[in-house]
């Protein structure tokens, strides 16, 4: 049984931008789940691997944003910052997930 945990952004060695200079971000939730990393872009759970590949397909002028919630691996999101990096990202944070994040998956915000 997975139970997903959300993974909310805070910056993971992001470059600020300024707020007019800031570009339309994806949501992906991070879960933990028995210790592995999964990666929801929509409700299917993916593999870094499989992340990477996924994120090939997206717009890469526009950044990521990884929500999760407190207990989830610091690895985890090290691991999906690389993902995110290897498809050819730039713009890429984290932070903790809020209430209003449910359900939020890979829409830019």
């Amino acid at each position: 049984m997975i139970i997903p945990i959300l993974l909310a952004a805070t910056p993971i060695e992001a470059t600020p931008l300024p707020s007019s200079e800031t570009p339309v971000s994806y949501v992906i939730s991070v879960v933990a789940d028995r210790g592995e990393c999964l990666f929801l872009p929509t409700d299917v759970g993916l593999t870094a691997k499989e992340l990477t590949a996924e994120l090939k397909t997206y717009n890469r002028s526009n950044g990521i944003v990884f929500i999760y919630e407190p207990g989830v691996l610091k690895r985890c999101l090290q691991v999906g910052r690389q993902a995110a990096i290897a498809a050819g990202f730039k713009f890429i944070s984290a932070r903790l997930a809020t209430k209003g994040d449910e359900g939020r998956g890979s829409v830019p915000e």
